[in-house]
């Protein structure tokens, strides 16, 4: 059973629009971060966000595994220098 708090994470990555048939790993990054914004946005921090986010988006779009350690390496470095953390 999925926590409430959880829902709430996930009901607000969903994207608006579907990201373009650009190849697994370009649909990945667009969801994540789109997903991350907007929890961002509703208030969640990032340390409730981001594990959530990333292991949603994993179970929707699959990735191998040199894929993912690129991609989450990548993600972590676009975090650290475009979210603005307190």
């Amino acid at each position: 059973m999925q926590s409430l708090f959880g829902k709430e994470i996930v009901a607000g990555r969903k994207p608006k629009t579907k990201p373009a048939a650009s190849g697994a790993r370009e649909q990945f990054r667009t969801r994540f971060k789109q997903a991350l914004s907007g929890c961002l946005h509703k208030g969640f921090l990032l340390e409730e966000c981001f594990g959530l986010i990333w292991e949603e988006t994993l179970d929707e779009i699959s990735l191998s595994e040199k894929e993912q350690r690129t991609l989450y390496e990548e993600l972590l470095a676009w975090v650290k220098t475009h979210i603005q953390l307190e």
